[in-house]
């Protein structure tokens, strides 16, 4: 019997374009596994900052009067924290800038605060905690309390010393009200 030579089959023009259907889904799966990673989530334990406030005073609005030297004078603030969170307060000193030395005390009524030289021009007042042991100033909600602000004429001279020296003077006090952990 004689055989004839059996010509290999050729592709069909149908099966490429399957074959093609095919690398894409490939393609796109394996897209869809990379985005499984960059949607992945994760738990987050610490404070998460809701809102934040800012109060700013200048020596107008404490009712200062002209300094003689050793002279202090201050005033109390009452402070209420009437939100539902905690508030963390913090303060800023800016403006002063002078030839004279001063001492400025903020006290807290729980027995935080600081004492500085606000005309100390090498130091930077920003952020300044408030609490005991230089800790953070935290009003829980509806918490009441009370910041003394007084400042202190420092200088040896026998000079009174008028408030337009103290003119840019500003004490801003910020809170950050932020949600516990729980811890």
């Amino acid at each position: 019997m004689d055989t004839a030579p059996v010509a290999p089959r050729k592709q069909r023009p149908a099966a490429r374009p399957a074959l093609a259907a095919l690398g894409v889904i490939g393609l796109a799966g394996a897209a869809t596994l990379t985005a499984a990673n960059w949607t992945d989530t994760a738990e987050i334990t610490g404070e998460i900052t809701t809102g934040s406030f800012s109060l700013e005073l200048d020596l107008d609005d404490l009712g200062f009067d002209e300094f003689v030297p050793g002279e202090s004078q201050g005033e109390t603030l009452s402070v209420q924290n009437n939100s539902s969170t905690p508030a963390e307060i913090s303060l800023d000193i800016s403006g002063l800038d002078s030839d004279v030395e001063w001492e400025l005390t903020v006290t807290e009524s729980g027995g935080g605060g600081i004492s500085v030289d606000p005309s100390d021009s090498a130091e930077q007042f920003t952020g300044l905690a408030l609490g005991p042991g230089g800790e953070p100033l935290i009003y829980d909600a509806g918490e009441t309390g009370s910041v003394e602000i007084s400042l202190t004429l420092v200088t040896a001279s026998n000079e009174s010393q008028d408030l337009d020296e103290l003119d840019d003077l500003v004490l801003t006090f910020t809170g950050e009200q932020a949600a516990s952990d729980g811890d």
